[in-house]
């Protein structure tokens, strides 16, 4: 026989008071771990959301901030950039120029004035 099945057949009825004990303190552990571990998956799972939002917040911010800057930093390099080659092709016609016409040799002398107009 089962030890269970003892406790309901023995005649002095204290197995049976101690089976109804341990019953209710099973049940009302298993009440209590439960509602512990749902207010703590209600809580974790409030943590989670708000630590969500936040930091989708957060990164769509950084997403906003970086993405300016690298505009704005594509434009300050593409016209420093621009000015740089200006200069160089002006400094280089100039000085194209210059040399062409100070050759002693006379072959390098350009016929037409060699004139840049930046844009």
């Amino acid at each position: 026989m089962s030890f269970l099945r003892s406790l309901f057949i023995c005649p002095c009825g204290s197995h049976r008071d101690l089976f109804v004990h341990c019953s209710f303190a099973r049940a009302a552990r298993t009440v209590i771990c439960s509602s512990f571990v749902r207010s703590l998956f209600v809580h974790c799972s409030f943590i989670v959301r708000s630590l969500f939002v936040h930091c989708s917040f957060i990164v769509r911010l950084l997403f906003v901030f970086c993405s300016s800057f690298v505009r704005l930093s594509f434009v300050i390099c593409s016209s420093f950039v621009r000015l740089s080659f200006v200069f160089s092709l002006s400094a280089c016609r100039a000085t194209t120029a210059r040399v062409a016409h100070t050759c002693p040799c006379g072959s390098h002398r350009l016929s037409h004035k060699i004139s840049y107009k930046p844009s």
